[in-house]
């Protein structure tokens, strides 16, 4: 696996830590945190993350018709509307976490 951030740079930094004790710890953590994060972002600026919106669309259909099929299950009784509404929350946690991901 290609790394950013190479093993030799994480290695220097826990000897860092290590020569430099406990005073100096958070000031060792911070800097390699710091070029672990701006690697990142270099490499997010090389590659953006392609748009998900052909799969969002495919989920909500999916989504309504999972759902519509158990809307008979759910017209039975007490119990199965508690199962139909179950179902639904799911479907909508699932939709949320799915089209809510990497938006901030």
């Amino acid at each position: 696996m290609d790394s950013d951030v190479p093993r030799e740079e994480f290695r220097a930094a826990l000897e860092a830590r290590k020569e430099l004790g406990p005073d100096m710890e958070d000031a060792v953590v911070d800097s390699f945190v710091a070029k672990v994060e701006s690697a990142l972002e270099k490499r997010q600026q090389a590659d953006p993350p392609a748009p998900d919106q052909p799969k969002s669309l495919a989920l909500a259909i999916v989504s309504v018709v999972m759902g519509a099929s158990m809307l008979p299950v759910g017209m039975e009784s007490t119990r199965g509307a508690l199962m139909l509404a179950m179902v639904w929350m799911g479907i909508i946690v699932v939709n949320v976490l799915f089209n809510g991901r990497g938006r901030k």
